[in-house]
């Protein structure tokens, strides 16, 4: 990508006053406050391509620490402050580099990826969230994430469902889910007792794209 379409956008980030991760609200009921760092530090908009830059190159101690502090910068950023992120990480390639860690072995790394990608590819988040669906889709990341939907890990389930629900919206996705058997796994977790309420939602947008109104 054009180098100033990177300048472009660290510009607009320049607007976010330092974030207190420390201090985070969230947006989605499916998001988990105890998969941010313990102590987590400050961090500016400065900060953010040093974060890129590990997530591409760091270990996993690195990447591990980019992925929580990113998930802290997204959850404190609203309106234009959250569309400047997700540009800036669309442009910068940290979408690309995300959507790479789905298959980390990592617990702690995969599911901050799944959390982050949920959150990037949601419309309430980033109106112009269709071009971060557009990465997901080339980075064959959809199929990752359908992989983590039969983890006998009840946080790594939790964040797969939220970021499959933001992600599929092609009917090529739900041949895909039928293909791997993700309907009948979605149909055990939508009757099991447990907070999985997002299974029936999943379900419910399968059934609305092979059935359009």
């Amino acid at each position: 990508l054009p180098i100033c379409l990177a300048q472009r956008a660290q510009e607009r980030l320049e607007r976010f006053l330092v974030v207190d991760l420390g201090v985070v609200t969230r947006r989605g009921s499916w998001r988990q406050r105890n998969i941010l760092p313990a102590a987590p530090p400050m961090v500016s908009a400065q900060d953010l391509p040093v974060l890129i830059k590990d997530l591409k190159s760091g270990d996993d101690d690195a990447k591990d620490e980019a992925l929580g502090q990113l998930a802290g910068v997204m959850d404190t950023a609203y309106g234009e402050d959250a569309e400047a992120l997700c540009e800036y990480l669309r442009v910068a390639g940290g979408v690309a580099l995300i959507c790479g860690l789905l298959e980390h072995e990592a617990p702690s790394i995969h599911q901050t990826a799944l959390l982050l990608l949920g959150n990037l590819a949601s419309d309430a988040v980033d109106s112009q969230s269709a071009s971060t669906k557009l990465i997901i889709k080339r980075q064959d990341a959809f199929h990752k994430m359908l992989v983590h939907l039969f983890s006998p890990d009840w946080m790594t389930l939790v964040y797969a469902l939220g970021a499959i629900q933001n992600t599929v919206t092609e009917m090529e996705y739900v041949e895909m889910m039928n293909q791997m058997g993700a309907l009948a796994r979605l149909q055990e977790l939508a009757r099991s007792g447990e907070e999985m309420s997002d299974g029936q939602r999943l379900l419910d947008e399968m059934e609305s794209l092979r059935h359009p109104k």
